[in-house]
């Protein structure tokens, strides 16, 4: 079976899992095929599922931040906070320029009550070129603080850089 097949199944991802599986039998360790499977996991809600064959892909790709960025993702999902954070910075132990993932821990953080963290989260997204100002207003996760003056100040902040 060759991945393009299976790259244009996308849209069907529950139909994918068992030629991955028969796939990934014979070949345990391609990355692509994996990495697709993990995805396929996720489309049909098999978050624990998804979980396992990225922990694989993360061992298989020991320099590659996004399998742990998409795996901080799924526990995240599953509402394993704490893992999830743990993953979040194993990617940025790799890549610390992913302001996505500072911005993600700052959610996960406010949604722990932990407000003071989660400010100082966002401050590093921001620093790390997370732009999206829309999102983080409306983004439920950041209750609380949306008028938190620090955080306005880092609106304000951001907004006075790209003039």
């Amino acid at each position: 079976m060759r991945l393009s097949r299976l790259e244009f199944q996308r849209n069907r991802p529950q139909e994918m899992i068992p030629l991955l599986e028969e796939m990934l039998a014979a070949a345990p360790d391609n990355t692509t095929a994996l990495g697709i499977y993990a995805e396929a996991l996720r489309l049909t809600g098999n978050d624990r599922r998804a979980v396992r064959a990225l922990e694989r892909l993360s061992n298989l790709r020991p320099l590659d931040p996004t399998p742990r960025l998409f795996l901080a993702h799924a526990w995240s999902r599953l509402n394993a906070t704490e893992e999830a954070m743990r993953w979040y910075k194993r990617a940025l132990e790799l890549d610390p320029e992913l302001g996505e993932a500072y911005y993600n821990l700052a959610c996960l953080a406010n949604l722990e009550n932990r407000r003071d963290e989660a400010v100082e989260w966002l401050a590093l997204a921001v620093e790390h070129g997370f732009e999206d100002f829309g999102r983080l207003q409306g983004d439920a996760r950041l209750n609380g603080l949306h008028d938190d003056p620090r955080v306005r100040s880092l609106y304000r902040s951001e907004r006075s850089e790209h003039r």
